[in-house]
């Protein structure tokens, strides 16, 4: 039975903002809000307050009905302030942020929370309550980046007296020739896309890949590391999946590669490869460590034949 105290499911549809759906899981909202755009246009201190603040919501959803509900002081304490950690984040902060996912299509408002003020107003044996968000995704093409100020789209005539020094010539080299012109170059993601021969990803162009794994490369994975984690769970378990019932190859993709995100910070955890080079390098200083031992048992030990040769002669043996 539903709490009477908790939003209807009206009332959490009603507050998804438009052209966003509600996040399914916990990994999914964290993975999707890392390709935001605009976190590129902001400053590096709000930044660090929005994704903090970010994180501390996804934390604490609640997603038997999709929502999250921490008070604004928890909020404010647990994501601290970027100037000093020990103090909680401002208000004025907080609201900055809410307003800025809010805009976005991140967040949703079900219920206002009330303040003291307002419930002696109101009812003087009231409680507290804290607001109550739903968390989104919004339905966002892939921006475009605007072109730089600085540099003219255009460019004068090859033969004007104004020409441009850094002009394209008028015949390429062999090795342009051979690599073709830039419009045609493809991203440098997925090389692990030409075996995938039977998996969904094959359906994807190699610019959608490389915008979904774009925070696994920042985080030092390599193309293999990417494919690996598309095939594996972070224990190294192969998935066993029937890949010819995936009907959004997107989805599926991100969804795989959000089971390799730490699910308190959202951050990706290390790689395959990083994993194993972890690994290896504790193997070769443990080669080392007892490398090091055998030399100095080795040079402490004593040749027992000079003390032989003492013993006999002291005794008139006779070595056999």
């Amino acid at each position: 039975m539903r709490n009477s105290l908790s939003p209807s499911r009206a009332d959490i549809a009603g507050a998804v903002p438009p052209g966003s759906r509600r996040a399914r899981s916990q990994g999914q909202f964290l993975a999707e809000f890392a390709l935001e755009p605009d976190l590129d246009l902001v400053r590096a201190d709000f930044r660090r307050s929005i994704q903090e603040c970010v994180r501390v919501w996804a934390r604490y959803a609640s997603w038997a009905d999709r929502t999250t509900r921490p008070t604004r002081a928890l909020v404010c304490r647990l994501v601290g302030s970027s100037r000093n950690p020990d103090k909680p984040l401002s208000i004025t902060t907080y609201k900055d942020v809410r307003g800025w996912l809010e805009d976005r299509g991140w967040l949703g408002t079900v219920e206002e929370g009330t303040t003291p003020w307002f419930n002696g107003l109101a009812d003087p044996d009231a409680r507290n309550t804290a607001a109550t968000y739903v968390l989104c995704i919004p339905r966002r093409k892939h921006r475009t980046p605007l072109p730089d100020p600085q540099r003219p789209v255009n460019r004068p005539p090859s033969g004007s007296p104004r020409g441009d020094p850094e002009r394209i010539p008028a015949r390429a080299s062999q090795k342009d020739q051979e690599r073709g012109p830039r419009s045609a170059r493809r991203p440098s993601s997925v090389r692990w896309r030409a075996a995938a021969r039977d998996k969904p990803v094959k359906r994807l162009t190699d610019r959608h890949v490389a915008w979904i794994a774009r925070p696994y490369k920042a985080a030092g994975w390599s193309d293999d590391d990417v494919g690996w984690a598309a095939d594996h769970d972070p224990a190294g378990a192969q998935w066993r999946t029937r890949l010819d019932r995936v009907k959004n190859p997107g989805a599926w993709l991100r969804w795989r590669l959000a089971r390799h995100l730490d699910p308190d910070t959202g951050e990706p955890l290390p790689s395959h490869s990083q994993v194993l080079a972890a690994a290896n390098e504790q193997l070769l200083a443990g080669q080392a460590a007892d490398a090091a031992a055998a030399a100095t048992r080795a040079a402490a030990a004593v040749d027992p034949a000079p003390r032989a040769a003492a013993i006999r002669a002291q005794f008139g043996w006779r070595k056999r």
